[in-house]
């Protein structure tokens, strides 16, 4: 008697999954504790590849020829990804918002002859009308980094961004309500925005409320007050503070930085604490606010160094000259790694092989591990 091993049906559908998957770009888990800029809005991104989907779309395409039951189960997979731009240009059927797991709103910029120039509606009141249109949706990520919106004006239905978990607003105005809008996203774990201007804010003040918050990057404004305000954003671990281009480094770390950080910094894992300004100790109090933070991005200069048993594995740096008055590394005993995120400038020879002979230290520059033949000498 032959017998013959057979795969379940359940087993099949996981392969199939697995071959249309496209992790990084659809997924939501993917953006926990992405706080640098560049793997948010960079084309080179994991996070910012269409081509990676529509590369997976051909695969799920050729994947349905082969019989009628992949054909039937992958169906459920179309239209993962959509932009409101092709729905302009009439390219995507409306209705397909209702199953799209990731939307894309840039495109006002786009002046075609066949439908752009000759509309009478702009691009952002074109998207917040066809929003009113459609049922809820199961967007889990909106994507406006490419634009300027209000979002207020975008937000029309609010049920329609009940399921969102990451929003990626880095260019977007919040119109003096940046925590009033925030606390609309119910659903909301990731979020990139932009400026917080505190108690500036209109209407009656109240707490910074998002429950379900994991990873939040914001820039504080100029003469903003950040010291009166509720804090409530229990499940925070991530945190990017970047300050206003016109703010002073001092008002940005004793005003903004430092009053937030005395209230939250102790939930924190990993910190983007950033002024374009680098002459600038940090902090000797952010080891103490910060007790179990493990990753640290700065541009500022490192007299300061943490206590003995602080957890800090990774040191992400603006510039390789951040290292010129890094303390000695045996002051330091837990780090483990050092990237240097200017995707501008070599790490010099010298920073190389004293991280290197020191201790075992992976030196990285922002795109991944580097070999001593990626450095170029500087002179210190």
């Amino acid at each position: 008697m032959s017998t013959s091993a057979y795969l379940s049906v359940e087993l099949w559908q996981t392969i199939l999954r697995y071959a249309i998957g496209v992790t990084d770009f659809l997924d939501p888990d993917a953006f926990e504790g992405v706080i640098e800029e560049h793997l948010i809005v960079d084309t080179a991104s994991l996070k910012n590849d269409e081509a990676a989907y529509w590369a997976a779309e051909k695969v799920r395409n050729r994947l349905q020829t082969v019989c009628k039951s992949w054909d039937a189960y992958l169906r459920h997979f179309e239209h993962r990804f959509v932009r409101m731009l092709d729905i302009r240009h009439r390219k995507v059927d409306i209705q397909k918002l209702e199953v799209a797991l990731r939307v894309c709103f840039g495109g006002q910029h786009c002046w075609c002859n066949e439908v752009c120039r000759s509309s009478s509606t702009g691009f952002q009141k074109f998207c917040s009308e066809t929003f009113q249109m459609v049922e809820p949706t199961r967007m889990v990520i909106a994507d406006l980094k490419t634009d300027f919106w209000f979002i207020s004006d975008l937000i029309k239905i609010p049920q329609n961004f009940d399921r969102v978990q990451v929003l990626i607003t880095p260019n977007c105005g919040f119109t003096y309500s940046f925590a009033k809008n925030l606390q609309k996203f119910g659903g909301l774990r990731h979020f990139y925005g932009k400026g917080y201007r505190g108690t500036q804010e209109r209407g009656v003040l109240g707490p910074m409320t998002a429950k379900n918050l994991v990873t939040l990057s914001m820039h504080t404004r100029t003469g903003r007050d950040y010291m009166n305000i509720v804090w409530d954003l229990p499940r925070l671990r991530h945190l990017r503070l970047k300050a206003d281009s016109s703010q002073e480094v001092s008002d940005f770390v004793d005003k903004s930085a430092m009053p937030i950080l005395r209230v939250i910094g102790t939930q924190l894992v990993s910190l983007y604490f950033y002024h374009q300004y680098v002459d600038y100790d940090i902090p000797r109090e952010l080891w103490m606010l910060c007790p179990n933070l493990e990753r640290l991005h700065t541009g500022m200069s490192l007299v300061y160094h943490p206590p003995y048993f602080h957890p800090i594995h990774t040191l992400v740096l603006a510039r390789d000259t951040g290292l010129h008055l890094f303390p000695e590394l045996p002051e330091w005993p837990n780090l483990q790694r050092v990237v240097v995120n200017d995707g501008g400038y070599s790490v010099g020879e010298e920073t190389f092989s004293h991280l290197k002979s020191t201790r075992d230290i992976i030196v990285e520059h922002r795109y991944g591990l580097c070999e001593e033949e990626d450095f170029e000498a500087a002179d210190y």
